[in-house]
């Protein structure tokens, strides 16, 4: 399944450049070292989508729920000065 990351909508197909939902390029290329990649299946539950914001003690993501099929928040606990990300970005 092909998913846009800005709005968590299945995609139709994957020769798009912009969800026909939200307008959004579909492509993301995230720079920063400390959050976690779009795509990302986190306890075979739940896909991450883009950073929403990111503060002294968490990141929080748009996200999915592949079991419900909604949108969630996701809100991960990551203190910069005490954690680190492996090159993998999990």
């Amino acid at each position: 399944m092909i998913f846009c990351y800005n709005c968590m909508t299945q995609l139709p197909n994957q020769n798009i450049n912009k969800c026909p939902h939200c307008g959004k390029p579909i492509k993301s290329h995230p720079t920063a070292t400390y959050i976690l990649l779009p795509g990302t299946t986190l306890q075979g539950k739940f896909i991450v989508g883009e950073l929403l914001g990111s503060g002294g003690f968490a990141n929080t993501y748009i996200g999915l729920n592949q079991m419900l099929a909604c949108r969630v928040a996701i809100m991960e606990f990551f203190t910069r000065r005490m954690s680190v990300r492996g090159g993998d970005r999990k």
